[in-house]
């Protein structure tokens, strides 16, 4: 299969089938049980597992399709309307899984525990199901989000003719290293807004039900504050968010070209596919041997970047026999 093919897959397969079996979920779930639920239904437990808080079983899975309705919102406008382009932000994808797993979760936690019960007081849920209706969208989010960055760090065949490729001059008994950075405008006040609507949701009688996937995705959105790019002898090291993880981590000998190129939102760039877009502006795009493959990464002084890589190269291509 073709890197084009494998790449079409995958973005069907993350961002087509995925999200339509989660909508599925959602629905299918009460509606195949609605006969069997009390007029009220349990929407909270204690750790314990025991029913604390109830609600109109419409009501409680109208919230849940809220949920769903705004992960889809979120996949139609800044996945699928814009697919490969750089102007899809980073962490659209796993924002979109994060919201419709959530919704299914709660759809598919309230269907189980209150389903053949006479009253919501009646509907225990333990512990582990309680953790797993949290973690489950998490874990599944960040995997798609992963996945889809791993698949567009490896491109298509770049298009057109290149300038020469940039170089500092280092010398052959020299050594460097450098360090650059890119930030997101949006995803830090988006963390801090979640973060603290969180703590006020749960903290207020509004429940945990609603702060704690506000909780999760503010940390979630901590992951796309920024961005760190490390050039050292060895090869590329990329470090995501405020905790340096996810990381990407390309060996020199993977590379056969550097270049620092523009990276404009909001319109298609047919140069290749990207890793990751925190902003416009500067980015560092890497060659890669097998196949003509690119992969890039926004960060500010990106033509520094780039020279020093290059020099890398020069020197390690006449140091081998």
């Amino acid at each position: 299969m073709t890197t084009r093919a494998a790449r079409g897959w995958t973005f069907a397969a993350i961002c087509g089938l995925l999200p339509a079996a989660l909508a599925v979920a959602l629905v299918a779930a009460p509606l195949l049980s609605w006969a069997h639920l009390p007029a009220s239904v349990a929407v909270h437990w204690s750790l314990g597992g025991q029913p604390d808080r109830a609600s109109s079983k419409s009501a409680a899975f109208l919230y849940a399709a809220a949920y769903g309705c705004l992960g889809a919102v979120v996949m139609w406008k800044l996945v699928w309307r814009r697919g490969d382009a750089p102007a899809r932000p980073a962490g659209a994808v796993g924002l979109g899984l994060l919201l419709l797993a959530g919704g299914a979760s709660r759809s598919l936690v309230v269907t189980l525990a209150n389903a053949g019960t006479r009253s919501w007081m009646h509907a225990p849920f333990g512990i582990t199901g309680q953790v797993a209706g949290i973690a489950g969208p998490v874990v599944l989010a960040v995997i798609g989000e992963l996945v889809m960055r791993r698949a567009s760090g490896v491109g298509t065949t770049a298009g057109g003719d290149l300038e020469p490729a940039v170089q500092l001059g280092i010398g052959a008994a020299e050594s460097a290293l450098w360090v650059g950075r890119a930030r997101s405008r949006w995803a830090l006040p988006a963390a801090a807004a979640c973060i603290a609507a969180g703590v006020v949701a749960a903290t207020s009688g509004i429940g945990w039900e609603v702060g704690t996937p506000l909780l999760l995705a503010g940390l979630f959105f901590l992951q796309f504050t920024s961005v760190r790019v490390t050039v050292s002898i060895t090869g590329v090291k990329v470090a995501y968010g405020t905790f340096g993880w996810p990381r990407t981590w390309i060996a020199l000998r993977r590379i056969e070209r550097a270049d620092a190129v523009d990276v404009v939102p909001l319109s298609f760039w047919r140069f290749s596919p990207t890793t990751v877009v925190l902003r416009k502006g500067p980015a560092l795009s890497l060659a890669l041997g097998g196949g003509g493959t690119r992969f890039l990464v926004t960060v500010d002084d990106a033509p520094t970047g780039a020279g020093l890589v290059n020099d890398m190269l020069a020197r390690s291509r006449t140091t081998q026999p």
